[in-house]
């Protein structure tokens, strides 16, 4: 390892990209991750992308399918994605005490084909793949197998 202008630990989706903007922004950039198969398929991460039509977590997702990205629009981060992609005409929020929030109607939305779905289901493998594989060509140095226990700052050590 070397010096670098950003440390990012864990390689989920989020760390992921989190890397990948850094690279882009010109950053020095090493992502650390405790599997040594960043790819492996145990995250409950990743499987699926919801609010395509409307902003939830004040984020609006997409996939554009015929150029193969998944983007952001409020941030505007994307990366490319070459897996298969499901749209899904509904998902719903369950509390404890049974209640719902729905999101969707599939008798609704199901007809409206990409216009319509409020979510896409993805291959977590090809979601991965494709991640690490912008991650690295960001110029992002990817270190997996590497466990993070604790963080000094060279600041305060004498």
């Amino acid at each position: 390892m070397g010096t670098y202008d950003l440390i990012v630990v864990g390689a989920g989706p989020a760390g992921l990209l989190a890397a990948i903007a850094a690279g882009r922004a010109g950053l020095r950039t090493a992502l650390l991750e405790r599997r040594s198969d960043i790819g492996r398929l145990d995250r409950l991460c990743g499987q699926t992308l919801v609010s395509v039509n409307d902003y939830y977590f004040d984020e609006l997702v997409y996939l554009n399918r015929s150029l193969g990205r998944i983007g952001f629009m409020k941030s505007g981060i994307s990366f490319p994605y070459d897996g298969p992609a499901r749209n899904c005409a509904a998902w719903h929020i369950y509390a404890a005490d049974g209640s719902r929030i729905r999101f969707g109607d599939p008798a609704l939305t199901r007809p409206q084909g990409d216009n319509g779905c409020v979510g896409i289901a993805l291959d977590k493998a090809a979601l991965f793949a494709c991640l690490l594989r912008e991650a690295r060509e960001a110029g992002v140095e990817v270190f997996p197998g590497v466990e993070v226990t604790g963080v000094v700052s060279a600041a305060t050590q004498v």
